[in-house]
């Protein structure tokens, strides 16, 4: 089990999670380290280390908005942590002797939980325990305490199964190991803080719902593996013991380093994608405490992440590290199928459970078989889709790629002209007159531009990220009287190119559910317009909880047209403040544009032919009921939103 010297170089690692950071970040970070040095925390060579690998900065990105009292804490705590492992388990000989490395465990244990008792005076690890129990006592429940010690000993536990693997220079296969990294990084004692920084407590009945503790654990799961791999150059390079998910993988398949670490990425993407999946499958189940709780995971994956690429700690400056210098929005894995990993296959019951009609299947195969290179709804996928299906999609829409608006039900508009009504509606609410500056996030083929332009006298910049649509949007607008107005790029709306405050107003009709990560869209947006330029989205959105049955409709509409999120109406406009914008309005249109979906559904079946590229044929028949149940679902609403940059 000796030094592996494998240099294999890490490539960007699918993260859909925002990143942020308390505004005190570089006071925790140095209290932390003062905090360290006063209570000698480790080896003095050990406490050199561990000062310089931005524990409070970790502890910083977790907790981005909470008590910074706590969010103090737990940068100490962190330091604390690593003189555990780091200084008792790795590098003494207690992690050598489970027996003797269980006794040691169980005393600093009860020292967390009662800092007055008599025992381990003068040890660092101890009185160090001591501190931070007393200062947390002050600021946290009793029963938030008590969930922190908990978390404390299941992470002790860990460290004894795996002094008895070390002391026999042996390896767990993957199941057993599975089930010890969620405990062995000590994310089990650093998750009570999401709730005693935040200000909030789930009930025993909120933490022990199927979906919240499947979540928790996926997101437990996901910082290990993601430890795993950010760690293997540094870990490749000890003589000493390691347990590492890509070493596991190489012991259980026989295969090279470079095939195991493209395994164990792969999981962990895997994993990611069903977080979102069971996330927004069951979100209307969950209190708002939940939700609450469940964006914090998210923040907690993302700040793990965040901090293994600039930390010294894996980053290794004397021996630099292959890493990766940012992230992407593509997995490389997406399947919906459980992993094939004994001990956490139960995550996927809570997605599977719900699918239990008879059509299921059906709709299943159908996705499986569109989507041939089981893509999750990454902006290459959705680029990749409408490059294959605006020609026969607007076809339907009558020369548009989005519904139509009816004002009243008995509204004898044809399909192109309630398309163009739509966009009206839209234009109405963007505050724009003519000669203003617009951007047109997703812009599909500039139906919707060039119209603006025509009727409203705008000025127009479009963008997607499918080829084909710009190429199309371009032509069009070359034939048309309005060129001058309007101009279409091909670019990624995470990442806009355009300079801050250039445009009057923004609009997205039907483009922001493809969006992976819409809060970056939003910031985006937030950052282009300029003060007081509204931003008006035209979208799908959920209004409540979607019910047993009516899911796989629900899942089929988003694996169709690639959606990555239905949204509640608080999430939208959450998501609006967070990126600092301000909601003004949330319409709900759906009985003006429900009678779309019966236009698609019989457009869908009568052009099954076009659709071959995209779909075989003698599955179009299918889909087209698929979107006829989704626009009949009580559960699913069409909103208008419109918001404002202060």
């Amino acid at each position: 089990m000796g030094a592996l010297q494998q240099n294999l170089a890490i490539p960007e690692l699918y993260s859909p999670f925002p990143s942020g950071i308390h505004p005190r970040h570089r006071s925790v970070q140095e209290r932390s380290t003062a905090w360290a040095l006063r209570h000698r925390i480790g080896s003095d060579r050990l406490r050199s280390h561990l000062v310089r690998q931005d524990m409070g900065t970790f502890a910083a990105r977790v907790l981005p908005d909470g008590n910074e009292e706590v969010v103090q804490v737990l940068g100490e705590f962190i330091i604390w942590l690593f003189g555990v492992d780091d200084g008792i388990c790795e590098d003494g000989p207690l992690g050598h002797d489970p027996g003797a490395l269980s006794a040691s465990l169980s005393r600093l244990l009860r020292v967390a939980q009662d800092p007055d008792l008599p025992l381990l005076p003068g040890d660092p690890l101890a009185e160090g325990l001591r501190d931070l129990q007393r200062r947390l006592s002050a600021h946290v429940r009793p029963s938030q305490l008590a969930r922190w010690i908990d978390g404390t000993r299941e992470y002790f536990l860990s460290l004894i199964w795996e002094a008895h693997h070390r002391s026999h220079q042996s390896l767990p296969d993957l199941s057993d190991y599975a089930l010890i990294r969620l405990y062995n990084g000590a994310a089990t004692a650093v998750e009570p803080f999401l709730e005693m920084a935040g200000g909030y407590e789930l009930s025993p009945a909120e933490r022990h719902h199927p979906t919240v503790k499947a979540l928790t654990e996926m997101c437990l799961f996901v910082i290990g593996w993601d430890n795993d791999i950010l760690s293997f150059h540094k870990e490749s390079r000890t003589p000493q013991y390691c347990m590492n998910a890509v070493r596991v993988v190489q012991a259980t398949d026989g295969a090279p380093a470079s095939q195991a670490l493209s395994q164990v990425i792969a999981q962990r993407d895997r994993v990611i994608v069903n977080f979102l999946r069971l996330r927004d499958t069951h979100d209307g189940e969950l209190t708002t405490t939940q939700r609450r709780y469940v964006q914090d995971l998210g923040t907690f994956i993302r700040a793990a992440q965040d901090w293994a690429l600039t930390s010294q700690r894996y980053t290794t400056p004397s021996d630099p590290a292959p890493l990766p210098s940012a992230f992407t929005h593509h997995p490389t894995d997406d399947s919906s199928q459980p992993l094939p990993i004994a001990t956490v296959q139960g995550w996927w019951r809570e997605l599977t459970g719900h699918q239990h009609l008879a059509d299921t299947a059906r709709i299943n195969e159908r996705t499986d078989t569109a989507m041939t290179t089981n893509q999750a709804p990454s902006g290459k996928a959705v680029g990749e889709m409408y490059d294959e299906v605006t020609e026969s999609l607007a076809d339907i829409l009558g020369g548009n790629l989005h519904l139509g608006y009816w004002a009243e039900p008995d509204d004898q508009s044809t399909v192109a002209e309630a398309t163009n009504h739509l966009t009206d509606q839209v234009g109405a609410r963007l505050q724009a007159t003519a000669g203003h500056h617009v951007l047109d996030i997703g812009c599909g083929n500039g139906s919707p531009a060039l119209h603006l332009a025509r009727t409203l006298g705008l000025d127009i910049t479009g963008v997607s990220i499918s080829h084909g649509q710009i190429d199309t949007a371009r032509t069009r607008a070359e034939k048309g009287a309005h060129t001058s107005r309007v101009a279409f790029d091909y670019a990624d709306a995470c990442a806009l190119p355009y300079p801050d405050a250039s445009f009057d107003a923004a609009m997205a009709i039907e483009s922001m559910g493809h969006m992976t990560d819409q809060l970056q869209v939003l910031r985006e947006v937030a950052r282009v317009l300029r003060p007081g330029g509204h931003l008006v989205i035209s979208d799908a959105y959920l209004r409540g909880p979607v019910p047993g049955p009516a899911l796989p409709v629900v899942e089929g509409f988003k694996n169709l047209l690639q959606y990555q999120w239905l949204r509640h109406t608080e999430e939208y406009q959450d998501l609006l403040r967070e990126a600092g914008l301000e909601p003004v309005e949330f319409t709900d249109i759906h009985p003006h544009v429900k009678r779309s979906f019966d236009v698609l559904a019989q457009g869908l079946r009568g052009n099954k032919d076009s659709w071959g590229a995209y779909l075989p044929a003698e599955q179009v028949e299918q889909l087209a009921e698929v979107l006829f149940q989704f626009g009949e679902l009580p559960s699913v609403g069409y909103a208008l939103l419109a918001a404002r940059r202060p």
